[in-house]
């Protein structure tokens, strides 16, 4: 397997397994990180490299989506990734992922590939 520094995001698959669930449905154990997960990916997967990013970009990036999501679960999400530490605070108000963030998601997206 790759290492996770030399995983890019669009390395990790955003289609949902089964239609009637969310494309990481439990990657991280809990809705609300799943979702701002797949947001992060998302956001990071624009420019196909793993960057800095705001709670405030992670809020835009689910409001595009269609159905939007909610702002509540996201900024839940948020803290919970914060607290376990698969995200980490950068400078300011910006934030990246941990290299255990982006081995998780490419597990995850593997096994489901299957």
């Amino acid at each position: 397997m790759s290492t996770p520094n030399k995983v890019s995001p669009r390395d990790i698959s955003l289609k949902p397994q089964d239609p009637n669930t969310h494309a990481f449905a439990s990657f991280f154990g809990k809705f609300e990180m799943d979702v701002t997960a797949r947001l992060i990916v998302t956001l990071c997967s624009q420019g196909n490299q793993w960057r800095e990013f705001t709670h405030s970009e992670l809020c835009i990036t689910g409001e595009l989506e269609s159905p939007p999501e909610e702002e509540d679960s996201i900024r839940e999400g948020f803290e919970w990734l914060l607290e376990y530490r698969w995200i980490k605070h950068s400078d300011g108000a910006r934030y990246v992922v941990t290299p255990g963030f982006i081995q998780r998601c490419k597990e995850n997206s593997d096994e489901r590939s299957k």
